[in-house]
């Protein structure tokens, strides 16, 4: 009697290299096989010969750099330009520095590749999604109008911009000018909030505005 290992094995070795003659089709070969050896062991070496063997693990090196990237945007958001950033190269180098282990070189290439294919955009996400969760609401859109020219997303930022600008519009004729420093986040969750009097969701539409306390007569123009 064949033993198990071993009649594994011999399958795994007819099913890989089969013989010249005698196998006409791949129903007459499976049927040679399961009397031979038996269902259960021919389905246990074609599914270990068939499975697909493991690629290289892919690095996580976006989470690795994203310190990098929230420090790029908020140093934009307070002013600076591209120019004022540290390089791509300098990133790299810091990068290989910070995380030992690989080939210094292989890495600083790999790292300077995904730099220069996303860090532009990354960053700018960053800019926009911290500007409209934690600045004053007309940082969001001083940001979004300061998108790069020919950026990726840049018209999908264009387009959130004027959708946020008909959410403040929305924000005013129920409350007035919001104070000055309210984020566009909190803003844009108070016109979700469900309107405690009926009555004042026909105000804005008969040209009423709401009260103007601790608004700011700058950010009016928006």
């Amino acid at each position: 009697m064949i033993g198990a290992s071993s009649g594994l094995n011999r399958v795994a070795k007819l099913l890989a290299n089969p013989p010249a003659a005698g196998w006409h089709s791949l129903d007459a070969a499976l049927e040679r096989l399961v009397r031979e050896f038996g269902a259960a062991e021919v389905r246990s070496a074609a599914l270990r010969l068939t499975k697909q063997k493991r690629g290289r693990k892919a690095e996580r090196d976006w989470p690795l750099l994203q310190e990098q990237m929230m420090r790029d945007a908020r140093a934009l958001l307070r002013g600076a330009s591209a120019a004022d950033l540290p390089t791509n190269y300098a990133i790299a180098t810091a990068f290989v520095e910070q995380n030992p282990g690989h080939n210094p070189a292989s890495t600083h290439r790999r790292i300077m590749g995904k730099l220069t294919k996303g860090r532009d955009w990354i960053t700018w996400y960053h800019v926009i999604d911290i500007a409209k969760k934690e600045e004053p609401f007309i940082a969001f859109f001083q940001a979004s109008y300061r998108y790069p020219d020919g950026l990726i997303f840049q018209e999908h930022r264009l387009r959130e911009a004027d959708r946020m600008r008909g959410v403040l519009e929305r924000y005013r004729g129920f409350y007035g000018e919001p104070p000055a420093d309210m984020t566009m986040d909190a803003i844009e969750a108070k016109t979700k909030e469900p309107i405690q009097n009926p009555l004042m969701a026909f105000l804005p539409s008969l040209g009423f505005r709401g009260s103007q306390p601790d608004g700011d007569d700058e950010n009016r123009d928006l």
